[in-house]
């Protein structure tokens, strides 16, 4: 059982700075997991069972957008989808960027930079949009991956920071993000102006 939580913070110039940083820095980094009203795959009698298959990956979005009063809940939706083949990424549409990959007995996690993370972009060194290996990970373990960008529009910008959670085993509680720091994590953070 594959579960990813992804979280979406945004905001503009105007709540850049602080008092505004500092309620972003103290903005949850992770939510229980919504396996109560998840419409389970045919074939499964309770989401227990859901979360003991091997074959199952459970997705969880957030999204908040910040202004001047606060923290605003956007996107919190569920979606369960099939392991991918080998090598191959999850659905683009529902979650881009992030490549999990089954190799025996260990999750390996891959990350391939994709425009809508916005900029700056991230490169090889060669013009090519970077790939790397964010972290392993064997049943039981969870990571955590974020990455910030500058979104450009005639407005001006929208700056964003996105955190992946990622659990891989045979029984996640509701709470895994919340219990305890991750065993692994990946940062991607580069410096916006």
């Amino acid at each position: 059982m594959l579960v990813i939580q992804t979280i979406l913070l945004q905001w503009t110039k105007d709540t850049r700075g602080e008092p505004y940083a500092s309620l972003r820095h103290w903005h949850p980094q992770a939510y229980p997991l919504p396996i109560q009203s998840v419409i389970l795959p045919k074939n499964s009698r309770s989401a227990s069972d859901v979360l003991r298959d091997d074959d199952s990956v459970l997705l969880h979005r957030l999204a908040f957008w910040q202004t001047k009063e606060g923290l605003i809940p956007g996107q919190d939706d569920t979606a369960w989808l099939s392991m991918p083949q080998a090598g191959q990424p999850i659905d683009e549409r529902l979650l881009s960027g992030v490549l999990p990959d089954i190799r025996g007995d260990r999750l390996h996690v891959r990350l391939r930079y994709v425009p809508e993370w916005g900029k700056p972009l991230r490169t090889d060194g060669q013009s090519r949009l970077l790939e790397k290996k964010a972290f392993e990970l064997v049943p039981g373990e969870w990571g955590r991956i974020q990455i910030n960008g500058r979104q450009t529009w005639e407005e001006g910008h929208i700056y964003e920071l996105r955190t992946f959670h990622i659990a891989w085993g045979e029984d996640i509680p509701a709470k895994r993000f919340m219990q305890r720091e991750p065993n692994r994590s990946c940062d991607w953070l580069e410096s916006l102006w």
